[in-house]
């Protein structure tokens, strides 16, 4: 009978509160927080204070807190290694980031800098909207 205690309150200390079976990272699932996954950050207030909720974009349903944004990221990852383990054990594909943020970085000349600049000026948009219409003017989009 004692046996059966230390069994329970083991479970109890892993959050074993709802009869869920305990899971065991694999290593498969730990090689998916190595992947460039998003995330969304949203800062909340209630009654007990100020703390941050993290969601994984491409694993919905992903979704931590904590007291300060690290403390959040740390719990997150958790959740993470968590959800992508249930996932892998019931036989269904991992979601994965794209790996296109929508952003990236180019160098060019300072010169080129301050025509295009003065262009987008003249124009009366962003440079980011200048850059935007002229890639999607070379590749053949019709609209951006």
């Amino acid at each position: 009978m004692s046996k059966k205690k230390k069994q329970l309150s083991s479970k109890k200390e892993y959050g074993d509160l709802m009869n869920i079976p305990l899971i065991k990272p694999s290593n498969e699932a730990k090689k998916y927080l190595e992947l460039p996954y998003t995330y969304t950050v949203e800062p909340e207030k209630d009654n007990d204070g100020n703390y941050f909720i993290i969601k994984i974009n491409e694993l919905p349903g992903c979704i931590s807190h904590g007291k300060t944004i690290e403390e959040a990221y740390e719990n997150v990852k958790d959740a993470m290694l968590c959800w992508i383990s249930v996932c892998l054990e019931s036989g269904h594909k991992v979601p994965t980031p794209d790996g296109y943020s929508g952003k990236f970085s180019v160098r060019i000349p300072t010169t080129l800098h301050k025509e295009l600049v003065i262009r987008a000026s003249k124009e009366g948009i962003s440079l980011n909207q200048l850059a935007t219409t002229a890639f999607a003017k070379l590749i053949g989009y019709r609209s951006v």
